[in-house]
Parts: C-alpha cells; structure tokens; sequence
C-alpha cells in the first residue's frame, strides 16, 4: 500500500502525461477561445485564462500553444471583416506568453513544413518519370505546403511586435541563395527560349514561369502574408532583400502590393474619379504640392519599383494609377501642353511600368486606351522616346518578354495568310494580338510591307481595329521604318526604292483611315527636316498623303474643255468632278480631309512645307549624278513639281481660301502679315536673293489676293462677292496697306520693260477671271432653263469676266514703259505662268489672245507671236515632260488664233492684227506661213537630237498641236517621213516615242483632208527623205538663245516684204548652198 502511495505520489508525471490531465480544463478553454464567446468578454477574456489555467493544472506551454492554434485556425474572412479577434487573441499573448517562447513555437510550427533546399518543380517531375529522381527530388515532389493560416499568425505576431523578423528568417525555407538561384535559372530558359523563338521553346518557358514553387517557398509566403496584414514597412524591406528573385512576379504578392497601393491612391483619386464627376458636376481643381509629394514619397519610389509590369495583375489598380497621372497633367484641367508636375518621371513609369503591363493584360482594350489617356496629354517626342525606349528595354520581367516572343509567332503566322477575302477575319486576330503587344506585331507588319507591295491594301483595311494607342506606336513605328539608313533610289537612280515606296503607300493609306486616332505632326514634320537636307525623295510621303487623305490629284491629261469647266461657276465645276474628271474628297475622307489642314494649321507647317518643296523642285538639277542624268533630272523635277501643284491646291481648297467667318478669323491666326517677305526672300538675311520666285507665290496665294488688297475687287472663283467684305474685315491685321503693285515691286528684277501693275495684274487674275465659254456650260447640260442655278451661275461669270476686262482696260495705259516689250513680258511672265500647271497653260495663251485684242499701248500681236514662236526650240528643249505638255497647251490656243484671223480676209481686217500692225492679209499669210515652216524646223531638229528628253518633248508638242497643226499638207509631208521612221525604230530604250510617233501619226493623216497648200512650196523640192537617221549633236540652245531669230522668223516691220526668204531648215543645208542668205534681226533675246 505504501509502495503504490509513493509511486503515484512521487513517480507518476501527472503534468506531463496529457492523458492524466484535466481535459474539461482544455474544453472549458478551447470553448472560451472561439471567436463568438472571445468577443462576448473581452475585457474579462485574461483573467479567465488565467483561472482555467490554474483551476485544472493546464501547462503555460499548452495554453500559449492552444492560443496560437486558434489563431491560426480563425477564417482569414473573419480576420479581414472584425478587427478586433486578431487584436484580442494578440492581446492574450502578451499577457500569456514571453517572445521567445512564441517564437519557438512558432519556428516549430514551420520546422515540420520546412526543406533544406528547394528546386525546380519541372526538373523534379522529369527526373522521376524518368527513374533517375534522387530522394531528395522525390521528396521535393511530394512535400506538403504550410496553411495558410500559419503565415498570417506570424504575420501578425511581427506586426504586433511579439516576435521579430529578423529572429524568425533563419527559421524558414529556402535559404536566399536557393531562391537567387532558381529564379536565374528559371530567367536563363526564358531567354533561351525568346532566341530561339520556337512554339515549343516558348511553350517550356511558360511552364517553367508558373511553376507550385511559391507554394513551398515560406520566405515568400510570409512576405505575401505580410502584405494582408497591411505591414507595409517589413514587407517593403524584403522586398529589398529578395529583389533578386523578382517576389512581385507572383501574382498573390503582385495583387497585395497593388492592394496597399490602392489604399494610397484612393484618397488622391477620389476628387478625379468618375463618380465625382458625376456628383460634382465639376472636375477638381488642381492637385496641391503634398499630393504630389505623397505619389513620389509613398507611390513612385518605394512601390512601383518592385511591382514593375506585374500591376497588370490587378487591372482596377492599374486604371485607378493611370487615370490619377492623367487627372495631374495641365491638359486634363486646361487642354495645354503645359509642363506638369510629375513630368520628370512620366518616362520612366511610362517605360518600366505602363507599357509593359499592357503586355500582361489578356485582350483587353481597356488597359490600352486608360495607357492611352495618359500619353496623349504629352506631345509626341515624349511619346515616340517611351516607344523607343520601350522597345530597346529588356529587363521588364520574364512574362513580358516571352509574350512578346509568342505574339511575334503569331502574327508571323497570321501574316503568311492575308488576303482581301480574309481581310476582316485576319484584321481581327490582329487587333486581338495588337491589344497586348502592338509593338512588336507592328513591327513584324512594316517588315512585311517593305517587301511585297500587294500587301499594303490588304493590311491597311485590316486594321480597322486598331486602338489609338496602337495607332499612336504604329505611326512611331513608320517614321523609325522611314528614318533607317538606307539607299532612298533604286540601282537606276530615277525610282525609288521598294521599301520607300511601300512604306510611303501604307502611310497615305494608313493615315486616311486612322489619321483621327493619332498625330500628323510626326510625318509631316519628318518630311519637312527631310526636305531641309534637299532630298527630294521624301516628297513621295507627302504625295501619298495628298492622294489618299484628300483626293487630290494633278490633272495634266485632261482635255481643255474639261479644265476649262473646273476652272468656271461653281456648279459647273461640281458637273466635271461628277464626271471623273478630278476627283473630291466624298464623305469617308472628310474627317482626314480635316485632321490634315487642322495640323497644317495649328503646327504652322503650311507655308514652310510650300517653301521647301518649291525649294528642292529647284534644286533637283544637282540632287542626282548619272549617266542619263538629264532624262533623270527632268522626270524628277516633274515629280517634284507635281506634289508641289498637290500641296499648293490642298491648301487652297482646305486651308488658305475661308469658308465662313470662322474660317477666316482661324487664317487671320496664323497666316502671316506679309506673305511675299516670308516667301521670296532667304531666311537668313532680308537682302539675300530670293528663294522662291515671285510667281510661285502667287500661285499659291492668288485665291486670298481680294481679300489682302483692297484694290483687287470681286471674290472671283473661291467666294461670293457678298462674303469678302466681312472676310476683310476678320482678316484685318494681315491686309496691305499699299497696293499689290507697290508690294511685288521690291522682289521684282530690275530693269524690265513693264511696270509693276502689269506684273500684279497678270500674276493675280486666273483663268476664271478672263476667260468664260457659255458652250461649256451648255455642253455640260442642254437646254437651261433661266431659273436654273447653273444658267445665273454662267452669268454671273460672263459679267465677272467683263468686269475684269474693263479693270484691265482702265489700266492698260501705264503698262508698258519701253519699246518692244514682248519678249521681256515671255521670258518673266508668260514661260514661268504657263509651266506652273495645265490651267495656267491655258490663262496664259488667253491672255496673250486678250492683250492682242485690248490693242495695248505699246504692245504687237505680230511682235509677240514672232518673239514666242522663234524662241520655242529653246522653251521646249528646256522642258520637263509636263512642262512640255503644258507648253503645247499654250501653243495651240496662239496658234488657234493665228489661223482664226488667216481663215478670211474679212475676219483680218476687222481684226486687232492689222491695226498694231503695217501688214495686209496676204503679207498676214506669209508671215504664218514662216512661223509654221519654223515650228515644223523646231520639231524635226529635236526629233533628230541624240537626247531622248528632246525627241520626246518634240512629240508631247506635236500631240498638244495636232489639232490645229500644221495646215498645209506640203509640212505634213516633210514632217511624217520622221515620225514614221522613229515609229519604226527597233531600238528598245526609245519603244515608247515609237508608240507616241504612230499616235501622232495617225492623228495627223486624219487631217490630211483639212489641209491645203501654198505657193512658198510649188517649187521645193521633196528633201525631207535625204535627212541622216541620226545626228551627234544636240540642239545649240545657246546660239538659239544669243540668236533667236535665226530661221528667219523674226522680220522687221518696216523692212519690205520681197526681201523676206523663206526658212531654211537642216534638209535646205544638205541640199546645197543658197544663194540668198537668211535675214538676221538685230533684236537683242
């Protein structure tokens, strides 16, 4: 009995033995730490710890354990939703347990989760199913994960101070070079990966970035239950600490950085949000100086830093950060340009954050244009340096760069399929891919472009799904494709290259139809610094844009009738354009119609791009060394000219000519005070020579002119007469004070026979203003009836007209100042206007036609055609192909009327002819006669040169005249010997004159039957045959210009018609030597 008294007194361990131990003691206790009694005593919650504890015998280590069970095991809802249970359980354990007895507890806890060393998941699971794991992979593979629940105790405890981070870190797994190390591993496969660029590779490479290994990773878990916990301050210093393994990658601890930054921005956001908006009514004023400061103490520097792209794990956040930067900018408050106040690090955010966080964002357009809210409140350097910089950054995370890996894949393999019929299905699945990643796809777009020109059409529809953000990155991405240095010509040096004119087409088309998402400047400003080099190439760019933004298009194939009607009364004008002949801009391009002026306007690009296209058209002679170098130089200087006709009727139509009085008030902004100093003279110093010529300005300007002059009355072709005066009146501050004529005086050379006003009249009136054929408008539409619009339209013309001519006889008087000025007034005004465009061709025939009939002081319809006649080898050797054509249009209207007043005798004693000048009908006759002998000299000579440009100019001549020339059929026959030859010729680099001489030809025999003969031929001999196939020389322009009369055309009035010869012509030389010599005018050229 004493034995067993004493054995249960002194040898049985009754504390220790938990089946001996009081268990109501622990029912009592666990029933009282239960979330709904813990809450119903809290103030009494210790003390009844405390009596229970004592009460059973319970042990102070199993309480304090059974304490910090509860809390591990309270539902992370309730601890999120009721505050105070986590504050009293922490509470309790002040009071129940010291900090190193918790902290043992707790590192015991995670002792039997924890693992010496952690490896890849992927390599475990491949070493086992191949047999040759090691125990330790295996053991790996079949590890169990800590509970949740024992990260968010500890979480709390550190937050609470019970224990220290520091003292329990050495307590989990893995050691920080184990997670360096994967992570480097995981970062080498990813590259690998991108390189090789393989589906597969991309595919592993995935795989291996959404690895089960954060689940097993404590250190990383605690950090995320730190972050629940809203202990910012510890979890930003391991962030710090493990920043090598890239924490925020996963996307638990991602979404919690971005929870606690939400948390920062809500108070900051509140006033810009949308709901404010619509509360207020108003937007917020202007941020103050402690908010800023908050974003860069609290948002930018220790947050953004370490979450980087993977924002976009947590979308609201992501759009509540853009939307707050965007409400900061002074253009979300004022619509400027301002500097604003976190534009230091708009860059950089842009760059390392936004951008790459659109990548992570699944198919969402949202993401793209919230971006886009925010850069476009920067002007486009800023912009297209985030771009670049965008793209040459690298170091944006692993997810980043392997998405943009697979989206180059993808639309490599949505591109190999593009047709028109697939257009709309190919351009979704781009947009789709573009919504993510629009750099790299657009890239990978302009390539394709650059090498097959069928697949502009195709891609420029397919992107109709674009986002403006995309738009934005596609057009930064054109003018990086533009700028690369590459060979702008082809081997031949007149085309340009391929690439150039692809990309130049996508542009014209890509603009047109997004041209409203996104910025002109950029491509506007790019041709401009272009043409500052004096490349004439990059013209095609703004060709393009011209051709396909506005429909404006160079006529210079249309027929005369036809230019003449768009040249007439409004609704006639609107007839021709019905009819093809010169297309407008229909309802699908007016919102590019209008983004284009709108950016010409407000970026003050209108005049400067004028200037410098004209500029480089003059400069084109010494951009090019080849060997047909004048062939070259003449079919560029046409290119040039041409996109410089296109401009100069853009900006008349849609940005010089006003419409309205608002208009007119917005060409008053920014339209200069005195056009002719900004246009004619070099920028560097007002006294250099001009730039420009004074007849290029005009051309440009002449629309506007009633309005800067009050002296030039009628708003003519562009606007009613009852608008002008209150188009004045908004334009007040750039009108002249002075008249054109005492304006134009300063740029004018000196020493001309005629004055200002006669150069002010003949540069500023157009072919509206002089010329009216009512047959025009009954062509266009038979019977009008007198209340017809078009029929008070054509009326209004013909008194225009009238009211012109009678302006211009009032005038006519004090013109001209020296004898003979004709060849003065050719040489400075009727060469340069006709060469400008097919209309002006045709204004200034009709008005050498009106200044033959006005009987001008001073001023010889003989003279004038003898002076413009014996010059035309010279004009027509120094031609383009254009210019050739348009010289052929002025040639048949002198010509034209020459045989009107040859037709009859009547006719030419009623005529103007005979009075300005000593001749009879018959001496009228002869004179014509010589005049055609020479034209059909001046043709053969330059069908007989070496140089294709002189054969072909001599052909576009001859089909411009074949109309009305020749009239006797002895030229005919002296002039189809040649051309039947050249059609004839087998000679491959001169196919197309033969094809323009079998034209010509058949054009001309048509005729045979309307023409007739004179007896200057009854005694010539038929030596047209005898003419070499070829000559080695070209034509002497010089001694044509030092002798302009050298065939014989140009006779003195008074000299005696029988000493006149007739024209000697290359086949009168091989014929043999004349007796009588040719008679040689002493008129200087």
């Amino acid at each position: 009995m004493y034995v067993r008294i004493n054995t249960r007194a002194n040898l049985v361990q009754v504390r220790y033995n938990t089946l001996r131990e009081e268990a109501d003691g622990f029912n009592k206790l666990m029933l009282l730490l239960a979330p709904p009694f813990l809450l119903r005593y809290p103030d009494i919650l210790a003390s009844r710890i405390l009596a229970i504890t004592g009460a059973f015998e319970l042990d102070s280590y199993r309480v304090l354990d059974l304490i910090l069970d509860c809390l591990e095991h309270v539902p992370s809802q309730v601890l999120d939703t009721d505050k105070d249970v986590a504050q009293l359980f922490i509470h309790l354990l002040r009071h129940h347990g010291h900090s190193h007895s918790v902290l043992s507890l707790i590192a015991f806890k995670f002792s039997s989760y924890s693992l010496n060393a952690l490896t890849l998941p992927t390599e475990a699971l491949a070493a086992t199913q191949d047999g040759s794991a090691s125990g330790e992979a295996q053991t790996q593979t079949q590890a169990q994960a800590a509970p949740r629940g024992l990260f968010t105790l500890a979480a709390l405890l550190i937050k609470a101070g019970i224990i220290s981070l520091e003292a329990l870190l050495p307590y989990l797994s893995p050691t920080d070079e184990s997670m360096f190390d994967q992570t480097r591993e995981v970062q080498h496969k990813a590259v690998e990966a991108v390189e090789k660029g393989s589906k597969k590779a991309l595919d592993q490479a995935k795989l291996s970035t959404q690895d089960n290994s954060f689940e097993l990773n404590q250190k990383l878990r605690l950090l995320e239950a730190l972050l629940r916990v809203d202990d910012w301050d510890r979890a930003a210093i391991l962030l710090q600490l493990w920043s090598k393994s890239q924490p925020t990658r996963f996307p638990t601890i991602a979404k919690m950085v971005c929870r606690h930054l939400s948390s920062i921005l809500e108070p900051i956001y509140k006033p810009f949000s949308p709901r404010s908006f619509i509360t207020q009514g108003a937007r917020a004023a202007a941020p103050t100086e402690d908010v800023i400061q908050t974003l860069r103490d609290q948002v930018v520097t220790p947050i953004l830093q370490h979450l980087g792209a993977y924002i976009a794990y947590d979308p609201p956040t992501l759009y509540k950060f853009v939307r707050t930067l965007a409400a900061l900018s002074p253009r979300a408050r004022d619509g400027s340009f301002a500097a604003g106040p976190l534009d230091d690090l708009i860059e950089d955010i842009a760059v390392k954050v936004l951008l790459p966080a659109v990548s992570l964002v699944p198919l969402s357009p949202v993401a793209s244009c919230e971006v886009w809210s925010l850069l476009r409140c920067y002007k486009y350097p800023l912009r297209y340096r985030i771009y670049f910089s965008s793209r040459q950054t690298s170091n944006v995370g692993l997810e980043v760069n392997i998405r943009r890996a697979s989206a180059i894949q993808d639309i490599r393999a949505i591109l190999r399929r593009v047709t028109m019929d697939r257009v709309k299905e190919d351009g979704r699945k781009i947009g789709r891919l573009a919504l993510s990643t629009p750099g790299v796809v657009f890239h990978q777009v302009l390539q394709q472009l650059q090498s097959y020109s069928n697949f502009i059409e195709p891609m420029a529809d397919a992107l109709k799904f674009l986002t403006p953000l995309g738009a934005d990155i596609l057009a930064f991405l054109l003018m990086e494709a533009l700028s690369r240095p590459e060979d702008l010509v082809k081997s031949d040096g007149q085309n340009s290259s391929q690439w150039l004119s692809g990309l130049a087409a996508f542009c014209g088309g890509f603009y047109r139809r997004y041209g409203f998402r996104t910025d002109l400047d950029p491509v506007l400003v790019y041709v401009q610094n272009q043409l500052r080099r004096n490349s004439p190439w990059h013209l095609l760019i703004l060709k393009e844009l011209l051709s396909k933004m506005a429909n404006v298009d160079v006529q210079e194939e249309a027929y005369d009738d036809d230019l003449i009607g768009l040249n007439s009364a409004p609704a006639l004008r609107d007839l021709v354009r019905q009819e093809g002949v010169m297309q407008q801009g229909g309802p699908s391009s007016r919102s590019a119609i209008h983004s284009l002026a709108q950016t010409l306007r407000d970026s003050k690009l209108a005049l400067n791009l004028f200037s410098l296209i004209t500029r480089v058209r003059q400069a084109a002679a010494y951009a090019l060394e080849t060997e047909d170098r004048l062939r070259v130089v003449a079919d560029l200087t046409d290119r040039c000219h041409q996109v410089l006709l296109q401009y100069s009727d853009f900006l008349k139509r849609f940005v010089i000519v006003p419409q309205s009085q608002d208009s007119a008030r917005r060409l008053a902004s920014w339209f200069p005070s005195d056009i002719f100093a900004v246009l004619c003279r070099n920028e560097q110093s007002q006294h250099c020579p001009s730039v420009i010529p004074l007849h290029f300005a005009f051309h440009l300007i002449r629309p506007i002119l009633p309005i800067l002059f009050d002296e030039i009355s009628g708003g003519g072709q562009h606007f009613a007469d009852s608008e002008l005066a209150n188009f004045r009146k908004e334009c007040a501050k750039i009108k002249y004070a002075g008249s054109l004529a005492d304006t134009i005086t300063p740029y004018m050379p000196g020493d001309l026979p005629f004055s200002a006003g006669f150069m002010s009249r003949f540069w500023a009136l157009s072919l509206y203003d002089i010329h009216a054929n009512p047959e025009a408008y009954s062509k266009r539409k038979p019977n009008i009836s007198a209340e017809d619009p078009l029929a008070k339209q054509r009326d209004g013309h013909l008194k225009h007209v009238s009211s012109c001519v009678e302006a211009l006889k009032s005038e006519m008087g004090s013109w001209f100042i020296a004898p003979e000025p004709e060849l003065a007034v050719i040489t400075h005004c009727i060469l340069p206007r006709l060469r400008m465009s097919a209309e002006d061709a045709l204004y200034a025939g009709f008005f050498v036609s009106l200044l033959n009939k006005l009987e001008v002081p001073g001023w010889s319809a003989i003279r004038c055609l003898r002076a413009f006649f014996r010059i035309l080898r010279v004009a027509l050797a120094g031609s383009t192909e254009n210019e050739a054509h348009r010289l052929g249009r002025t040639v048949r209207v002198l010509w034209s009327d020459a045989m009107s007043y040859k037709s009859s005798p009547d006719i030419f004693a009623s005529s103007h002819v005979q009075n300005s000048s000593n001749l009879s009908y018959t001496e009228f006759r002869s004179e014509t006669l010589a005049w055609e002998e020479h034209i059909r000299s001046v043709l053969v000579r330059l069908l007989l040169s070496s140089e294709k440009t002189d054969a072909r100019n001599s052909l576009l001549l001859l089909s411009r005249i074949s109309s009305v020339f020749p009239t006797y059929s002895n030229v005919l026959a002296l002039l189809s010997p040649r051309l039947e030859k050249m059609s004839t010729s087998s000679d491959e680099s001169k196919k197309d004159l033969a094809l323009l001489a079998t034209n010509i030809l058949r054009l001309l025999r048509e005729r045979t039957g309307l023409l007739s003969d004179d007896v200057f031929f009854s005694d010539r001999p038929q030596v047209e045959a005898q003419l070499p196939d070829d000559t080695t020389g070209k034509p002497d322009v010089a001694s044509d210009l030092q002798n302009p009369v050298e065939d014989g055309v140009g006779f003195d009035e008074d000299e005696p018609r029988e000493s006149r010869k007739r024209p000697r012509d290359d086949a009168d030389e091989q014929a043999g030597p004349q007796e009588e010599t040719d008679v040689v005018s002493d008129e200087p050229p």
